[in-house]
């Protein structure tokens, strides 16, 4: 007998398995028919053929004993989850730290500076809001804000801001943002109620002379305000329940000025200053109307204090007389031959004292007993004081105190027939008769 691998034949196009099978039971149907026809007779012949009708049934279903493994061994890639598929891997369940923790460089910004706190001064109400300034305001943030009450905010290039677009009387809170690139932010609020009324603003009346100052009436006074005021010069302010404001303390002649305010809950606050004039104790020049009501004709601030301004009377305070009366218009008066500037006090007095001199026809005896603009220190001026009125509020492109075209005594005597005057419609300073009746302005300096 001789043996054969079958397993390793080579490929026939059909199973190796099942030829090895068929050719097996073929053989063994032939021993069996063989046996069946010695034992048997008839009954091989049934069973003979069955027998090699069912190897060939069977062979087929007969397992290749050539075959791999893997045909009857389901393999694990089947029954067996392979750990990619069952077991989630390292990259898809765990997060790697490129994607769950940003880099500083991404998505982290480092801060270099604390925050600027804005701070405030005081507030302003406004008819539709308010204003206030940024105490520790910096061009380097960007400033910005948000107002309640419908409330619109500005905040100008030096940090004033202002709120408006609010109800009258009604509150709003404004908050004021600051921010810069690598410092934190800043944040604060700010309230004020809006006014719900104007302002009154201070008017005044007709200055006068104080000791020290001087005095003016609130023409539109009202007690439901606050009133209040301060004055330059170191003078101080009163303002009585009447509405009197009192400035003292100011040196003589100098020039003051007070500020008026008013405050009231609600409504915006007034002011007004009104200036210490000539006429109530201030500095004076040529032109000013003076402490008597008249107007300023001269000023020489270092002649002694008292005669460092000249006043001309008003319009209203001219009259015509001679010069002295009667029987004196032929006599000489002792003393009253000065004729420059700061005589002419002197000179009245000196012709008043003459006997027989009065107030109707005599120029000098008239301005002595004036009293005009609350001021009783008038008298008639020495020549070269009446050529200054002359001078400077006459022969001027546009005259000043109403002075006539005509003449106008002097207090200056030439001799015991003749007296100084002067010509307005030529300037010219003439000696004539005592008797003659020609103007009278009356002056006073101080």
């Amino acid at each position: 007998m001789f043996a054969v691998d079958m397993c390793h034949l080579p490929a026939t196009g059909g199973s190796t398995f099942v030829l090895i099978a068929g050719l097996f039971l073929l053989v063994a149907g032939v021993i069996v028919a063989r046996w069946a026809l010695a034992s048997a007779g008839r009954l091989s012949v049934v069973v003979a053929p069955l027998v090699l009708l069912g190897g060939l049934v069977l062979a087929p279903q007969v397992a290749d004993p050539c075959a791999p493994a893997t045909t009857t061994v389901p393999s694990a890639t089947t029954t067996v989850p392979s750990a990619t598929t069952t077991v989630p891997s390292a990259t898809t369940t765990v997060p790697s730290a490129t994607t769950t923790v940003p880099s500083a460089t991404t998505t982290t910004t480092s801060l270099v500076g604390a925050a600027l706190t804005p701070t405030f001064g005081s507030t302003t109400a406004t008819a539709d809001g308010f204003t206030v300034q940024i105490s520790n305001y910096s061009a380097l943030y960007t400033w910005a804000g948000a107002a309640t009450a419908n409330g619109s905010v500005v905040v100008s290039g030096t940090g004033l801001i202002t709120v408006s677009g609010v109800a009258a009387g009604t509150s709003s809170t404004a908050t004021i943002t600051t921010t810069r690139t690598g410092y934190a932010g800043g944040t604060a609020t700010v309230t004020q109620t809006s006014v719900v009324g104007a302002a009154l603003t201070p008017t005044f009346g007709t200055q006068t002379a104080a000791p020290g100052g001087f005095q003016v009436q609130i023409s539109n006074y009202s007690a439901l305000y606050t009133w209040g005021g301060t004055a330059t010069a170191s003078g101080s302010v009163a303002v009585s329940g009447t509405g009197l404001v009192t400035v003292m303390g100011v040196a003589y002649r100098t020039s003051s000025t007070a500020t008026i305010t008013t405050t009231r809950t609600g409504y915006t606050g007034g002011t007004a200053t009104v200036t210490r004039t000539c006429a109530s104790g201030g500095s004076c020049a040529v032109g000013d109307p003076g402490g008597g009501g008249g107007i300023i004709f001269y000023v020489d601030m270092n002649r002694p204090v008292g005669s460092q301004y000249f006043e001309a009377a008003p319009v209203g305070a001219e009259v015509q007389r001679s010069w002295v009366t009667g029987a004196n218009q032929t006599a000489a008066v002792a003393g009253p031959d000065g004729t420059v500037i700061g005589t002419g006090a002197q000179n009245t007095i000196d012709i008043v004292a003459q006997s027989g001199n009065v107030a109707a026809t005599s120029a000098a005896v008239y301005c002595s007993e004036l009293v005009s603009g609350g001021q009783s220190d008038w008298f008639l001026p020495s020549k070269d004081e009446l050529n200054q009125i002359f001078t400077n509020l006459y022969n001027v492109s546009s005259p000043l105190g109403g002075f006539s075209i005509g003449a106008y005594w002097s207090s200056s005597e030439f001799d015991g027939d003749f007296a100084w005057y002067q010509l307005f419609n030529s300037g010219s300073q003439i000696n004539v008769s005592k008797g003659a009746t020609i103007f009278v302005r009356p002056v006073r300096a101080f």
